[in-house]
């Protein structure tokens, strides 16, 4: 999201995106959704770039190099939940609520600690409204048939940034050895680049038509 709000300051002051756009000014959000609503148009124009490439000679496409970038997400990884997580959530959240019924019931007995009575109605409050935001979490997880969903940035997954994860996004880059022109570029929702190397040097392939002889990962 941050690299999308950069986009929409270049519109205000960069000379290239303001003639790009027509002097339009579109926010973050218009932004957003037309790349989102968009992406296979977005996806044609750039391979129809790498072939132009190809065609003046800046691609020669005998060797490729990959490699993935980790980008951060404007989103906390405490909003990230599996349905491990959920259930455990759910599970905690009913037995705190028994609990607190039960406390509840017996200060009424009591007729005591009014003050307390006030106090453990509001957590009985928050931990129902933890409980349906955690269900609710489930319930989209399983609708969309994914590991783990981030609650503020539902396309950003879990990713290991050096020691720690964060939540954000692995970007996947394919180059060309001759001038390093990128000829492939994706955006995945997964953790590391162990599974990416061939299918991203597939799809580089079927753009430049399945010229490379040689394909390399940066281990860097």
């Amino acid at each position: 999201m941050e690299a999308v709000r950069k986009l929409e300051r270049a519109c205000h002051h960069n000379l290239s995106f303001i003639w790009l756009t027509g002097n339009l000014k579109p926010d973050y959000k218009t932004i957003s959704r037309f790349r989102r609503n968009n992406r296979e148009s977005l996806a044609n124009v750039l391979k129809q770039c790498v072939r132009l490439c190809l065609k003046l000679k800046l691609v020669e496409g005998n060797t490729l190099f990959v490699d993935g970038t980790k980008i951060k997400a404007n989103a906390s990884v405490d909003h990230s939940g599996s349905e491990e997580r959920c259930r455990h959530l759910l599970k905690h959240a009913d037995e705190k609520i028994t609990q607190i019924l039960n406390d509840m019931e017996k200060l009424d007995q009591e007729e005591e600690h009014k003050e307390s009575l006030v106090q453990m109605e509001k957590h009985l409050a928050n931990k129902q409204a933890l409980k349906e935001r955690v269900a609710s979490i489930l319930d989209q997880i399983k609708k969309e048939n994914v590991d783990i969903l981030n609650t503020t940035d539902p396309e950003c997954a879990k990713v290991k940034d050096k020691q720690t994860f964060t939540a954000g996004y692995n970007m996947q880059s394919v180059v060309d050895d001759k001038h390093g022109l990128i000829v492939h570029s994706d955006v995945v929702p997964e953790a590391n680049d162990a599974k990416q190397f061939s299918d991203q040097i597939n799809k580089a392939n079927t753009i430049i038509g399945g010229t490379c002889e040689t394909a390399c990962a940066d281990a860097g």
